[in-house]
């Protein structure tokens, strides 16, 4: 050993860094595609390094000798081998590694520093060094040697067991990739399966026991080997049985497994066409026997490693897709299949048959390429598909009923665009069986008892409806259409569909003793609820007017009666779904219908119970708080929190709701405190202009009324108008059907729809009816009133004439219970004043005009 390698007292390298030809070598690193890759030439050199803490090989680069090509700590867990006397590899960090020493005597004294590190026997070359020892001049194991193969012992009776040694050795104990891919070479270039096959067949008729055992564990290794070209050659025609034969003496079981006797007798062909194309029958019955062997035979999957049978599974999946090309080019066979499913004196057995066959093409698309896959549905569509599913939704057999959800749902998924079309084809001929509507019908009505098919249709609707896969249509030139997908189909979804998915709940409406119902049907209760939070989430405008039109939400909240506590909570749900969106019209549809009082009741109704729905509840009022959704809050501590809920001490929820929303009292003047209308429009996100432009309007109201004045135009009072402009009306009163004060837009009408503002006074004496703020913000508007008292649009109108507007109208009180509020601004004024937000001057005008 050379004396300037370590210093024994200290471990550390005090080797110079000067080239040493005695230690000089070649690293190599195996890459991605199993060829290994040359990393440079240096010396190497085994010493202790601090920052490691603990020996490591160090090789340094013979052209720079301050490069380090490799640095790797020996662990005493790594598997190191000694090959061919001037190799050592090992693995490191899932990265094969090798060096490959120029001398023998270097390549030893290196491999000596590694087994006194890992405390090993030098003479110990690595896993089964026994047989590689003896193998060593009849197959060199250097990875640098072109074209080496693996001699292989002959295959008769006698060398069995040393064929079972060799292949063990290179399947086990840590072998490198290039020692399996030259077995696998050396195994398939000498024909050496079909040699072992024949050699089973002899065995077999001989029934020599142990040489069937010993057979069993060669062919499991070659399987171990993950090669593609072993595989076509052991799933050949002549080959596939005979190796299900040997796999049938599994040693670790008792008797012989008769998996022949399964494929060939009990396993029967049942061809439901006729397929003339050999090529396709015999690629049918291989991928057969290979899933068999894959999923029954082969131990399961978690005593391999990972992906080691990674080339079986791409073999049965390449098998597929050849066999859904030559079924899809096979066009006359295709046409007689829908042809025999759509025909009404097709049997039910036969037409069973069809519909599972058409179910395993779809299956096996899969398999297929995005384009390959969407080019196969457009095939099927164009032997209208789609039309075959509607008249097989209107028969009574489970199983076809079962088998056709699963084939709609496939090809929803493969292209929802094509079926949205055929929808909306369906829509324009005027027909009245449409196939979504039967879709909806086939969920409300599935066969299963667990509801299997019911909850796949569901899922399917929602990827029908989902505006994110939806595509925006294109002109002629390639530009962007205003009529899109989305606009079109949801269009056609809430005409014609929207009607059926809500049908169950008509019925609770005019039965609420149903809701003791079974099990069955309140899961498509259930499933029904989760169809309408997903349109409500997803659906903005359309389902907001469907919602309010059809009260919606009134026939869900009938749901908290139900005696399944999973339905009511689904109730909740949507419910909750709805004030999280924090849309001002659902908060106004809530409060105007007193949707809260169902909640609130069943929450007193459930007691002290400590289950998940009285958290559910609590949760809900906790949102309504930490969001400040004033608009609810106010309206659940004025009308609700006096019912009961002022004796919940458990959780301080109820009780800080009313603290923070509780209304305030009213001025002395009998007008309600602007701080409040501050607070209340704050929470409902109403926008606010600025004071100094509200005080300009004015000014300029008040000069343009003096010189009203000046010529002789005295009355303030403003006209009246029969027929406004419906854009126009931002609010009104509506306490009357012929009654409706309507007020002009405000030039500087904010961008939030609905919001608009007014001066001090006049946002004190004007309170808007809640249904109409619906009708002016969130739906097309509605041709106005028999008699209606507006405001001039040539000028802006101060409060004076306001109030004389007022009590010249009809004296119709207006309900407490349908009051909305007016934003205004701040009333803080740069002036002095005494507190009513006008100044001196000002207030002086107004008296003026008063008098």
């Amino acid at each position: 050993m050379d004396s300037n390698a370590v210093d024994s007292s200290t471990g550390n390298d005090t080797s110079p860094p000067t080239k040493n030809p005695h230690r000089r070598v070649k690293v190599y690193m195996l890459n991605i595609e199993r060829a290994w890759d040359d990393k440079g030439t240096g010396h190497v050199s085994c010493a202790y390094i601090d920052r490691l803490s603990g020996m490591a090989l160090i090789v340094r680069s013979e052209d720079d000798e301050n490069s380090v090509i490799l640095e790797s700590k020996v662990c005493p867990d790594t598997t190191y081998q000694k090959q061919q006397e001037t190799l050592i590899c090992w693995s490191e960090k899932e990265q094969e590694l090798a060096l490959s020493f120029q001398l023998v005597d270097s390549c030893s004294e290196i491999w000596e520093k590694i087994c006194d590190v890992q405390g090993r026997d030098p003479g110990d070359s690595g896993p089964d060094d026994s047989l590689q020892d003896s193998r060593d001049d009849d197959h060199p194991e250097d990875p640098y040697a072109a074209n080496s193969m693996v001699e292989l012992p002959t295959p008769d009776l006698r060398h069995l067991p040393d064929i079972q040694a060799l292949f063990n050795e290179y399947i086990q104990g840590g072998a490198v990739q290039w020692r399996v891919d030259k077995l696998s070479a050396s195994i398939e270039s000498e024909g050496y399966i079909s040699k072992l096959l024949d050699l089973y067949s002899m065995c077999d008729d001989l029934e020599n026991t142990e040489a069937l055992h010993q057979l069993y564990s060669i062919f499991k290794t070659i399987f171990m080997l993950n090669r593609n070209s072993l595989f076509e050659i052991l799933f050949s025609t002549d080959n596939l049985m005979k190796v299900v034969g040997v796999l049938e003496n599994d040693p670790c079981k008792k008797s012989v497994v008769p998996h022949r006797e399964f494929l060939e007798k009990k396993a029967i062909f049942h061809p439901v066409l006729a397929l003339t194309n050999e090529l396709l029958l015999d690629k049918i019955h291989q991928t057969y026997r290979v899933q068999y062997i894959q999923d029954v035979i082969l131990p399961t999957p978690s005593v391999f490693d990972e992906n080691l049978l990674s080339a079986l599974n791409s073999f049965v999946f390449f098998n597929k897709c050849e066999i859904v090309k030559m079924l899809q080019d096979d066009e006359k066979m295709i046409k007689v299949m829908f042809q025999q499913l759509t025909d009404d004196e097709t049997d039910d057995a036969a037409r069973r048959d069809l519909v599972k066959f058409l179910k395993e093409m779809c299956t096996f698309s899969a398999t297929l390429q995005a384009p390959d896959r969407e080019a196969f549905f457009q095939m099927l569509a164009e032997m209208r598909l789609l039309d075959a599913i509607e008249t097989l939704w209107n028969l009574e057999d489970a199983d076809i009923l079962s088998t056709t959800n699963d084939i709609f749902a496939y090809i929803v998924e493969a292209n929802p665009s094509m079926v949205r079309e055929f929808c909306l084809s369906e829509a324009k001929l005027g027909q009245d069986d449409l196939l979504l509507t039967k879709a909806i019908e086939q969920m409300q009505h599935d066969p299963d008892p667990e509801l299997g098919g019911a909850v796949l249709l569901s899922v399917t609707i929602r990827l029908l409806i989902d505006p994110e896969n939806m595509l925006a249509n294109t002109t002629a030139n390639g530009a962007p259409s205003m009529r899109t997908e989305k606009t079109e189909f949801l269009n056609y979804f809430y005409l014609h569909c929207m009607p059926v998915l809500i049908t169950p709940f008509r019925a609770i409406t005019k039965n609420p003793d149903s809701l003791t119902g079974d099990y069955y049907t309140a899961q498509l209760l259930n499933l029904t609820v989760e169809l309408l939070s997903f349109c409500s989430e997803h659906h903005s405008y359309q389902f907001r007017v469907h919602m309010i039109k059809h009260e919606i939400l009134k026939k869900v909240l009938c749901l908290l009666k139900s005696k399944h506590m999973f339905l009511a909570l689904c109730a909740i749900r949507f419910l909750r779904k709805l004030i999280n969106l924090k849309d001002d019209t659902y908060n106004r549809h809530i409060v105007q219908g007193n949707h809260l009082k169902a909640v609130c009741d069943a929450f007193l109704a459930n007691g002290e119970k400590y289950n998940l729905f009285n958290s559910a509840c609590i949760e809900l009022f906790e949102y309504l708080k930490t969001e400040s959704i004033g608009m609810i809050a106010t309206h659940f501590v004025e009308v609700h929190y006096n019912s009961g809920f002022q004796d919940i001490t458990y959780v301080k929820t109820f009780q800080q709701l009313k603290e923070t929303f509780s209304p305030r009292p009213a001025s002395s003047s009998g007008l309600e405190d602007p701080d409040s209308f501050d607070n209340m429009l704050a929470k409902t996100r109403r926008c606010r202009r600025d004071n100094n432009a509200l005080e300009e309007e004015e000014e300029m109201w008040f000069d343009k009324d003096d010189e009203e004045e000046e010529g002789g135009g005295g009355d303030v009072t403003p006209p009246y108008r029969s027929s406004p402009d419906p854009d126009d009306r931002v609010g009104h009163v509506d306490t009357d059907p012929t009654f409706t004060l309507s007020l002009p837009k405000h030039p500087a009408k904010d961008e939030d729809e609905g919001a608009f503002t007014a001066g001090p006074k006049l946002a004190r004496a004007i309170s808007i009816n809640l249904k109409s703020l619906i009708s002016a913000t969130d739906s097309p508007p509605r041709s106005p009133p028999s008699a209606t008292y507006s405001l001039p649009d040539s000028s802006h109108t101060t409060p004076a004439a306001v109030a004389q507007i007022i009590d010249s109208a009809p004296s119709t009180a207006l309900p407490a219970s349908k009051v909305a509020l007016v934003d205004y601004p701040d009333e803080d004024s740069d002036e002095e004043g005494d507190g009513d937000g006008l100044t001196a001057s000002k207030r002086s005008r107004i008296e003026a005009s008063n008098s």
